[in-house]
């Protein structure tokens, strides 16, 4: 009797993912799934490789970058300050499905996807640090550009509480903003080893900052409890890192080199 139970209830669940998947609900996991960070003592990476030259070979530098539960949103730049262009792979296939013309949204130094607005919100950054703008997914056009009013390099969305965390400019401290980009409170940061800010992502209970030089995790709690910093010792330590989504119990991660990869991160955590 257990068995059938499970099976029903497998079959259900299978059924009302591709029941919503229809109506654009993405369902997916976050990468670091239900880890209690209090209790954890190292975490040991390992990358795998799964797209080797985002653009296929054009000189770009990649930027920001995020994940909607279906496609994978990279910003690049060519060496003009105010434009991007963003590119949009399919997960599954990691086959570039649209790539836009030039976008002013500066360098677009990291994306998170708001899936109230189902929207992309990309962050400026250099040389307007004030800028966040909302791009069409499926366009990949800019909706609208807003003034924030703080100075900011990352972003990142929690779908749950309908709020921003944001990574302050020139600092390791960061925000907690309203669906409209109103400060609600500030939470000093704990300066790391690394030397470098890069992207940011999250879940419902933490906060993902991204470091390079050398290339590592930040984590903190929504209420800003600073958990570890947690380098990211694979093969892909040689390189500079820009951007971080989680999708499905691993972790996602664009490099630069000379050209954008991303790497899908997998991780074993000791208690």
């Amino acid at each position: 009797m257990t068995e059938i139970l499970n099976r029903i209830s497998a079959f259900f669940m299978s059924a009302v993912t591709w029941f919503l998947g229809i109506f654009g609900a993405n369902l997916y996991n976050n990468g670091f799934g239900d880890i209690d960070f209090s209790t954890v003592k190292s975490i040991s990476f390992s990358s795998e490789l799964v797209l080797e030259d985002l653009h296929g070979g054009s000189a770009t530098v990649l930027q920001g970058g995020c994940t909607d539960g279906k496609y994978a949103y990279f910003c690049t730049t060519d060496g003009y300050a105010d434009v991007c262009s963003i590119s949009k792979y399919e997960i599954k296939t990691w086959k570039e499905v649209k790539r836009s013309n030039s976008v002013k949204v500066d360098h677009g130094n990291d994306i998170t996807y708001n899936s109230d607005k189902r929207c992309l919100v990309v962050c400026h950054n250099e040389p307007n640090r004030t800028l966040v703008s909302f791009v069409n997914r499926k366009t990949l056009a800019v909706i609208e550009t807003f003034e924030i009013p703080l100075q900011i390099y990352s972003i990142t969305y929690n779908a749950k509480t309908n709020q921003y965390a944001v990574g302050i400019s020139y600092s390791f401290d960061f925000a907690i903003l309203d669906k409209n980009f109103n400060v609600i409170k500030t939470i000093k940061g704990v300066k790391p080893e690394s030397k470098t800010r890069q992207g940011m992502d999250s879940d419902d209970k933490y906060i993902y900052f991204l470091l390079s030089s050398p290339n590592a995790i930040s984590v903190y709690d929504w209420n800003g409890n600073h958990y570890g910093v947690y380098k990211l010792n694979d093969t892909a330590v040689n390189y500079e890192s820009e951007n971080i989504f989680l999708y499905n119990d691993s972790i996602y991660i664009g490099y630069n080199y000379g050209f954008g990869r991303v790497y899908k991160t997998n991780f074993e955590v000791q208690y």
